[in-house]
């Protein structure tokens, strides 16, 4: 199986092997439930610390028309895929990370061997160069790297990584 996390972007909740890596992190695709008025469902195991974010498809396709950005073309070539996809699928849009155990089972982001709680604002820095948004007041930095935007959040006072997040579209 595939351990590159954003390799699962784009793709299908009722997927087979979405359901494989669901099963892998203790989720079934049967605990998603769609909240009808963010038209989301969320996959949350707070033991490993990850929550996973699924859209309907035909909302993703609305913001896709409006957010285009260039930098995210293999964003696009998932998106553009999934056009023949029933109306109603749900597609993995987000992830969150909170902890470093699904890194510990082997998965990995690209260009990232960043470590919740350890690692600092000069480390992504030194790796990624400056980013293209900051957000001081919530001490929020955001990349674009391999086509998607990873958003880091570093607490205050110590400037220590608290989570990533990355995502399919900006």
């Amino acid at each position: 199986m595939n351990k590159d996390l954003t390799h699962f972007l784009g793709m299908e909740a009722s997927n087979s092997e979405m359901e494989l890596f669901l099963s892998s992190i203790k989720l079934k695709p049967s605990q998603l439930k769609l909240n009808k008025s963010s038209n989301t469902a969320h996959a949350i195991n707070k033991k490993i610390g990850i929550e996973l974010v699924f859209e309907l498809i035909d909302d993703l396709f609305d913001k896709i028309d409006l957010k285009y950005i260039s930098p995210q073309v293999e964003a696009m070539v998932r998106i553009n895929e999934k056009r023949s996809l029933p109306e109603g699928s749900l597609i993995l849009t987000g992830v969150i990370l909170t902890k470093n155990d699904i890194f510990d089972m082997g998965y990995f982001l690209p260009k990232n061997n960043f470590r919740i709680g350890v690692s600092n604002t000069d480390d992504v820095k030194c790796m990624w160069g400056e980013p293209y948004l900051s957000k001081e007041q919530i001490s929020m930095k955001a990349w674009i790297i391999d086509g998607f935007p990873q958003i880091l959040t570093f607490d205050d006072e110590s400037n220590i990584l608290e989570d990533i997040s990355y995502s399919l579209v900006a």
